[in-house]
């Protein structure tokens, strides 16, 4: 096949390489298996982006300096700088838009997949091939421009990342959702690790729905050290300064920046569990197959997707948000805090074979559901039937 895939934004450039931006890694193990099998890959991103694939890249100029618009002059400065980023970004992005559907047009793709960017649904109408959508997010409030957007655009083709998210969009819009597709890894990128140290471990954005003062919670009650792991730019937010940073002068309270690979690898192979007690419908959550994939099991609430991938008692354990909320009958009879804490407990309890074999029971669960390979296959299933589908039109 003769594919394109599109991920216009400017997060995927280097500049924004100590950015958590879980598309990118994704991209490109997609792009990569799609080559290994053989097909004709167009990845349509930013420049130096590094995969197999045949990279048309956006503007280098635009993806390295920001400039100020005319329009903005008079405005206070703060404003100023958060409408010349925001300008800027819009502006690679429709130009990378650009070059990837005439690219697609002129060079005859059967399929283009897009992973994001409001933008790129209006450009469907000037072209022939099927154009593929690919949704991140869980589903917006009603009264935003995003879920203006989807609604507007609820005919295009999407695939969903996890049953939960399929089912949230059925019920509050009319999307057309042909598949769902589980994300995938390179399982040989992550190190198995059998024995553990003793510390709890948390990471992904400083933000009010990853539940992290939730984590922090329970380690203070339980008096277990926790590592947090996030991105630099997060620490400016009033969630960070109110909720995390008091905390960590308590002795038991750590963090560190924005992680590359090799030390992502250790921060989870080490970890004795990974704390998950997320407080939206987490879409799917790449953190937990990765931490998984090192055999560290996870304790998260049965949010979003979490019940499509943990496997209750098996590769941790998974704990109902309130008496008010609960999503399943679960090992673990307490909610809240109260029962991530009796999940953690009972994990610290085993005895060390049965702890190991729950860390094998995660590798082997990844090994198993969530590898590259599995995702590929997916993706090339449904390209297939949506390029057949277009023929008979």
């Amino acid at each position: 096949m003769r594919i394109g895939l599109l991920e216009p934004s400017i997060l995927m450039s280097k500049k924004f390489e100590d950015r958590i931006f879980a598309p990118k890694e994704l991209f490109i193990n997609l792009a990569d298996g799609l080559v290994k099998r053989g097909h004709e890959v167009y990845a349509y991103s930013a420049s130096g982006l590094n995969t197999q694939a045949q990279v048309i890249e956006g503007n280098k100029i635009l993806e390295n300096n920001e400039f100020p618009s005319a329009r903005d002059v008079r405005k206070e400065a703060e404003i100023l700088s958060s409408l010349t980023t925001i300008r800027n970004h819009f502006e690679y992005e429709i130009e990378l838009i650009t070059k990837a559907f005439l690219h697609a047009k002129q060079n005859n793709l059967q399929i283009l997949h897009s992973q994001s960017n409001v933008f790129t649904h209006y450009f469907t109408k000037f072209v022939d091939f099927p154009v593929l959508f690919t949704l991140h997010d869980p589903v917006f409030p009603t009264n935003t421009l995003e879920y203006f957007d989807l609604n507007m655009f609820s005919d295009h083709k999407y695939l969903s990342i996890s049953n939960s998210q399929k089912e949230h969009y059925k019920k509050q819009m009319n999307i057309n959702t042909v598949a769902t597709i589980h994300h995938g890894l390179k399982i040989e990128d992550f190190t198995f690790n059998e024995n553990s140290d003793d510390y709890l471990s948390m990471m992904g954005r400083y933000i009010p729905e990853k539940g992290f003062s939730d984590g922090i919670l329970v380690s203070l009650r339980l008096k277990i050290p926790l590592r947090l792991a996030s991105s630099q730019n997060y620490k400016a937010v009033e969630y960070y300064q109110r909720e995390i940073k008091p905390y960590l002068n308590s002795g038991k309270i750590t963090e560190t920046n924005f992680l590359f690979p090799a030390e992502k690898n250790n921060f989870y192979c080490k970890s004795k569990l990974f704390l998950f007690p997320i407080r939206w419908e987490e879409p799917f959550g790449l953190v937990l197959i990765e931490t998984m994939s090192c055999g560290t099991p996870v304790v998260g609430y049965a949010r979003g997707s979490i019940p499509e991938i943990i496997k209750d008692g098996e590769t941790g354990f998974i704990v109902n948000f309130s008496e008010e909320d609960k999503r399943g009958d679960w090992i673990i009879k307490k909610t809240g805090i109260d029962g991530l804490c009796e999940a953690v407990e009972r994990i610290y309890s085993m005895p060390e074979a049965k702890y190991k074999q729950m860390r094998r029971n995660c590798r082997a669960h990844v090994e198993k559901k969530f590898t590259v390979e599995r995702m590929v296959d997916d993706y090339e299933k449904v390209y297939r039937q949506i390029i057949e589908n277009s023929k008979k039109k």
